[in-house]
Formats: C-alpha cells, sequence, structure tokens
C-alpha cells in the first residue's frame, strides 16, 4: 500500500524525516490557496483523494485544486 512519503503533496521536515506536511491546493469561488496539514511518513493514504504518486509525471499537485472532491482529514479521525 502506498504511503504518504511516496505522495507528491508530502514534504518532510527537515529535522525529521519521518514527519512532515502534506501541502494541497484549495480552490474557492474568490481565490486558490495552499493548506498544509501535519502527517507522518509511514501514515498509509488508501482512499486519500489528495494522493499522487512521485513517479506520476502527468500530474501536480496544483491540478488537484478543481476536483469535487473537498479535503479529506482522515489522517487525524480517532
Amino acid at each position: 500500500m502506498p504511503t504518504c512519503e511516496e505522495c507528491k503533496s508530502f514534504f518532510a521536515f527537515d529535522e525529521d524525516p519521518l514527519k512532515g506536511d502534506c501541502v494541497t491546493r484549495e480552490k474557492d469561488q474568490k481565490s486558490s490557496y495552499w493548506i498544509s496539514r501535519p502527517t507522518d511518513a509511514f501514515t498509509d493514504t488508501e482512499g486519500c483523494p489528495r494522493f499522487i504518486s512521485r513517479d506520476d509525471n502527468s500530474k501536480k499537485v496544483e491540478d488537484l485544486a478543481e476536483e469535487e472532491h473537498p479535503i479529506v482529514d482522515y489522517i487525524h479521525r480517532g
């Protein structure tokens, strides 16, 4: 199963590469903006609508801004 570490949206912290931020672009009626959420490198991404493999050169994180799916903060669900 893919993990956050394998996603283009994951940016590891310099001081601890096993932790980082999931950075995604959102767009509403007025503007587009970036959202950052803390996550771990080895979090399972199954079902994440924002996952883009680092090997996938056809998509960028910006491409997801106009998708129907709202950002799902599935990582922090209890």
